[in-house]
């Protein structure tokens, strides 16, 4: 022991001698050693982890040939409508788009925040549980008379909300429209988007209640993500081969201009496996990222 402290007196005599070269290798080793944690996670959260959901090998994303990123490829909400309803060889479908919201907490001045506007299938389809009160559910998103119900994130219940046990029930203002939060998302699942994450999910249905746009009533009007889960046991090629006349009932059933209705014919849809929590990040970013 004494031999170890002697050691060490030489090197602390020289540091104290050069405090501003000390401090500079302090501070490049700090900032080194936190870069380094920062891109590994990173790297893990874009190419290593799987998503925290249920069977993440059978979801899969819609897209079109040669897409590398299957958030290019969204489809209209009454497209969305017409696959649900077809099924499209899919156990189930679900839908979402992102968009910038006001949200003001009771009590609190308002403030920027991130929502989901996801089919009321999505959480379901995913197997994401809820770890306070429900998740959004079919019953929620209809069209003619939109439930005012949100879910948040564990981050939005942590840090705006205080970790109030008492939440569920509790009614915030979106975009100047009370909403009741009816659950608290697992704080394992922080959407699809890695490195965006969510504050709060909302019916895709409310969308046109909070904006007044008629967003959902446009055919051709594109913004909604859409995934699904292959049937047990299914080979993704052999479920996308039989994807052609189902978008051609999709598209030729949903009301649009012809010429609109002819140009989307001419893209095939493709599935790309969604088995990391962002596949078109992972993609894009894989190479330069490594």
């Amino acid at each position: 022991m004494r031999n170890i402290v002697l050691d060490g007196r030489d090197p602390l005599r020289q540091w104290r001698r050069t405090p501003v070269t000390t401090a500079a290798a302090l501070l490049s080793l700090t900032l080194g050693i936190g870069a380094s944690t920062a891109m590994f996670s990173l790297l893990n959260a874009l190419l290593l982890k799987s998503l925290p959901v249920h069977d993440p090998q059978q979801l899969v994303t819609f897209t079109r040939p040669g897409s590398t990123n299957p958030l290019n490829f969204r489809l209209s909400y009454l497209m969305f409508d017409a696959l649900r309803r077809d099924g499209g060889g899919l156990n189930g479908v679900a839908a979402y788009g992102e968009q910038p919201v006001n949200i003001a907490p009771a009590g609190q001045p308002a403030r920027n925040a991130r929502a989901l506007f996801v089919s009321g299938s999505y959480f379901g389809l995913l197997g994401v549980p809820a770890a306070r009160g429900r998740m959004l559910t079919g019953a929620d998103d209809d069209v003619a008379a939109p439930a005012r119900v949100a879910v948040v994130s564990d981050a939005f219940w942590r840090g705006t909300l205080g970790a109030d046990p008492d939440v569920v029930g509790r009614t915030i203002e979106i975009v100047h429209q009370p909403f009741t939060i009816v659950g608290v998302v697992d704080r394992r699942f922080l959407g699809l988007t890695i490195g965006q994450g969510f504050d709060v999910a909302l019916p895709v249905t409310s969308y046109d209640m909070l904006y007044k746009e008629g967003r959902l009533k446009v055919g051709q009007l594109s913004w909604l993500v859409t995934i699904g889960r292959l049937p047990a046991g299914a080979v993704m090629s052999e479920v996308e081969a039989g994807l052609q006349p189902v978008q051609a009932r999709v598209i030729r059933g949903t009301p649009m201009p012809e010429v609109v209705a002819a140009s989307l014919l001419k893209t095939p849809w493709r599935l790309m496996q969604t088995s990391t929590a962002m596949a078109g990040v992972r993609v894009s970013y894989q190479r330069p990222l490594l």
